[in-house]
């Protein structure tokens, strides 16, 4: 009697291989791109929610500074907002407490004629209004804004007494502070995340 076994082979074709490679690769690209998408959200969250830190950052200095604009503890009037621009503010302070304006030396400290301006892209800020930051950058310091973040804009509102805007810098009661900054987001083009920040500063030493 004869017995005819029968042996059956496993295994997978070209292309049952090449359809698993296709569908292996495709998982994949998919999970890297979901994981490059991931990043690059974490990223650009970090980059705004840095943009908002320095914008507050920056906004407190300016309010802290010019909240003191005018102290005159003589009362000889000697002392408050000396120039009032749309994206520059210059202002006395008597920081000696001496009654007078002292004039601009090396050394006379501390300095009495404090300015906020911006230039291009960045916020500056000195106690010697009257040195010219370009030939004298010694005397004044840049709040930079770090990792890809810039000031667009800085506008300053001058408002008198009874909140209306006046162009007298001896009415000057409340200032408005503006500020627009943006950074680059981490994607492929020219985009951004623009951020207004925008706070009122009633000038104690200058009130009725």
């Amino acid at each position: 009697m004869n017995v005819k076994i029968y042996s059956k082979k496993f295994g997978f074709t070209i292309i049952e291989l090449l359809i698993a490679c296709a569908i292996v690769g495709i998982v994949v690209i998919g999970v890297g791109n979901l994981y490059i998408g991931m990043q690059r959200i974490f990223i650009n969250q970090a980059k705004i929610s840095e943009l908002q830190h320095q914008m507050r950052v920056a906004m407190n200095i300016m309010i802290k500074d010019i909240r003191r604009a005018g102290y005159d503890p003589k009362g000889l009037g000697n002392f408050g907002i000396t120039e009032k621009l749309l994206s520059e503010i210059r202002y006395t302070i008597d920081e000696n407490e001496n009654g007078i304006v002292d004039p601009v030396s090396p050394a006379v400290e501390p300095k009495e004629e404090h300015r906020f301006r911006l230039d291009g892209n960045i916020l500056k800020y000195t106690k010697d209004a009257t040195v010219d930051e370009v030939t004298e950058s010694v005397s004044w310091h840049s709040l930079h804004f770090l990792h890809g973040g810039e000031v667009m804009s800085l506008q300053f509102i001058y408002r008198d007494k009874d909140g209306v805007v006046t162009t007298t810098a001896a009415d000057v009661r409340t200032v408005h502070i503006t500020i627009t900054g943006r950074t680059k987001l981490s994607a492929a083009g020219d985009m951004h995340h623009s951020q207004t920040l925008n706070s009122r500063v009633k000038v104690r030493n200058l009130s009725d």
